[in-house]
C-alpha cells in the first residue's frame, strides 16, 4: 500500500484498504470556525475523486469533526498528548463496516488545523476504484510559521504562478506566504502611490487583491510587505509616516490584514530611525488588530551581530519579529546554534528568510533542531530570481521544504524530493491548470456568473473565486472581486 500523505505526517497507522468511496459528507457543525473550510469541501472532494453527498446515510464515506478527542491507541495517545496546545494539531481516525466507511476528525484549535486533517483523510482515499484506507493519524508542526516571501530581484509572479504557489502551499500545510517582490513600484521605488486599477499599471492593485482574497480562501496568511527605505525621509518622519499609514490603509482595502517592514539593501544602516519607524508602524497596525505581529528585515540581514543588530534589539518592541538570512545571504547549512549569538544581539528569536538553495535539486543543510531558536521559516525562491528558472522549478522544491518545515526530525532530504516529485505531478492540474483564454482578452474580467474573477495571462485564464461576488463593469473600469 502506497504511503498516501504529502508532508510525512508524525504518525501514520494503516491496516489496509477499506471500503469503496465514490460519495462523501462532510459535518463540520463541532467546529467553532468553519466557513472557509465549507467553501472549500467541493474542491476538495473533486481533487480526491469523490462526489459530496447530501446525507450522511446517503454517503460511502461519512466525515464528521468530533467536539472531543477519539480513542486512540497507546503510542498515538502519547504523541498527541505531546503536541501539547499546539493550534494546528490534528486527529484522523477512519474505518470501514458493512461495506460503508467512517471517518473522526479532531481539530481543537484553529480553523487551518481542521483543513489539514481533511486533506489528510482524503489523501487515504487511493486507488481506482477509489477505497479508503483504515488508519489512524496524528499531527502536528513545530514551526510556527512556515512560509515563502517572494522577495527576489527581477520579475515577479505572474497571478497564475503565484496562485498556483499559493494553492500548493495549503496542499503542504504551509501557511503564510509575504508579498514583496522587489520590482513592484508600489511597494518600493513608489511606495507613496496608490495601487492603479486602471490607466497607467492597470490591474496592479487587482493584483494583490486576488492574491490577498486566494490566500484567505485557503487559509493561508497573505503579509503585504512595504520598502519605503531607499526615500524615506526622516528629517520629515511625521509626514512620511502619514504617507505610510495612507498606503497601509489602502492595501487593507484590497484585502491585505498583514505587514511587513522592509529595510534590506538600501545604503544606509541607521538603526535608531529604523527601529523608531518599525515601531510607529507597529503601533498603527495594532489599532486594527491588538494581536497583529509585524515582521521587519533590517538593513543588516546577516553576517552579525554587529552594532546595528545591537541598537535594533535594544529599541525596536518586543513583539516585532525581525528576519534574518542566517550566517552568510546564502548559508548551505543552518543549525539552531548559528543562531544563538544574533537572537542574543537582537533581544528576540528570529524569522528566517532563507535565501537556499538557488539550485535545482532536494532541500538539505537544515538542522532538525532549527525551529528551537526561530519564531517562524520563510523561503525566498531565488530560484526564480532574475528569471533564471521558472516558477515549477522552485514548485519542485518547496514540497521538501514544506515537509522539513512540518516534521524536521523526520526530514530526509533526496528521500523527500523522491516522494514530492509524483505527487507534484498529480495535483500540479488542480493547482495550475492551464486552460486557454479564448475570447477572453489579456488581463481581468468577470465570470458570466459574476461569482469569480478570471485573469488571462495571454496563454492560460487562471480563475479566482470571489467571496461576496465579482462585479463586473464596463470599460474601462476595472471588473472588481469581493
Amino acid at each position: 500500500m502506497e504511503h498516501p500523505i504529502y508532508p510525512e505526517p508524525r504518525l501514520l497507522a494503516q491496516s489496509g484498504l477499506g471500503a469503496r468511496v465514490q460519495t462523501a459528507c462532510v459535518d463540520t457543525r463541532a467546529l467553532a470556525n468553519h466557513d472557509a473550510l465549507d467553501r472549500l469541501v467541493p474542491e476538495l472532494l473533486a481533487e480526491a475523486g469523490l462526489v459530496l453527498g447530501d446525507e450522511p446515510c446517503e454517503c460511502d464515506l461519512a466525515i464528521a469533526y468530533a467536539a472531543f478527542a477519539p480513542a486512540l491507541p497507546a503510542d498515538a495517545q502519547a504523541l498527541w498528548l505531546a503536541a501539547g496546545d499546539n493550534p494546528e494539531r490534528f486527529i484522523v481516525v477512519t474505518r470501514s463496516k458493512n461495506g460503508g466507511a467512517t471517518a473522526i476528525l479532531f481539530a481543537p484549535g484553529i480553523e487551518r488545523a481542521a483543513l489539514y486533517a481533511l486533506r489528510a483523510t482524503l489523501a487515504l482515499v487511493q486507488g481506482a476504484p477509489t477505497r479508503i484506507a483504515n488508519a489512524v493519524v496524528v499531527d502536528y508542526p513545530v514551526f510556527r510559521t512556515r512560509g515563502v516571501v517572494e522577495g527576489f530581484y527581477g520579475l515577479p509572479y505572474s497571478v497564475t504562478d503565484r496562485t498556483a504557489l499559493l494553492r500548493l502551499m495549503s496542499r503542504l500545510r504551509e501557511n503564510a506566504f509575504i508579498y514583496g517582490p522587489k520590482n513592484d513600484p508600489y511597494a518600493r521605488d513608489l511606495w507613496r502611490e496608490p495601487y492603479p486599477l486602471r490607466g497607467v499599471g492597470e490591474g496592479a492593485g487587482q493584483t494583490i487583491e486576488a492574491a490577498a482574497h486566494e490566500a484567505d480562501r485557503l487559509l493561508v496568511d497573505f503579509i503585504w510587505s512595504v520598502s519605503p527605505g531607499l526615500s524615506f525621509d526622516f528629517n520629515h518622519f511625521d509626514a512620511e509616516l502619514d504617507a505610510l499609514k495612507a498606503k497601509i490603509d489602502e492595501v487593507r482595502g484590497l484585502g491585505a490584514r498583514r505587514f511587513a517592514l522592509f529595510l534590506d539593501d538600501i545604503l544606509l544602516a541607521d538603526a535608531a530611525n529604523h527601529a523608531r519607524l518599525m515601531n510607529a508602524l507597529d503601533d498603527y497596525i495594532h489599532r486594527f488588530d491588538p494581536s497583529a505581529r509585524l515582521i521587519t528585515v533590517g538593513t543588516r540581514y546577516s553576517f552579525g551581530p554587529n552594532d546595528y543588530t545591537d541598537a535594533l534589539g535594544t529599541s525596536a518592541h518586543s513583539d516585532i519579529e525581525i528576519m534574518w538570512t542566517g550566517n552568510t545571504i546564502e548559508p548551505a547549512t543552518m543549525t539552531a546554534t548559528d543562531l544563538a549569538t544574533i537572537n542574543a544581539s537582537l533581544r528576540r528569536k528570529v524569522t528566517i528568510w532563507d535565501n537556499w538553495p538557488n539550485l535545482p535539486g532536494s532541500f538539505h543543510g537544515r538542522s532538525g533542531d532549527l525551529h528551537s531558536a526561530v519564531q517562524g521559516y520563510f523561503t525566498n525562491p531565488v530560484l526564480n530570481e532574475l528569471s533564471l528558472h521558472p516558477p515549477v522549478v522552485f514548485f519542485q522544491v518547496l514540497g521538501p521544504i514544506a515537509d522539513y518545515l512540518w516534521y524536521p526530525e523526520g526530514y530526509s532530504g533526496n528521500s523527500s524530493y523522491e516522494a514530492w516529485r509524483p505527487v507534484l505531478s498529480r495535483v500540479i492540474q488542480w493547482v495550475a491548470p492551464c486552460p486557454p483564454c479564448g475570447n477572453l482578452r489579456a488581463g481581468w474580467t468577470c465570470s458570466a456568473e459574476g461569482t469569480a474573477i478570471l485573469f488571462c495571462d495571454g496563454r492560460c485564464v487562471t480563475a479566482l473565486p470571489c467571496p461576496g461576488g465579482c462585479e463586473r463593469q464596463s470599460d474601462p473600469h476595472p471588473h472588481i472581486c469581493h
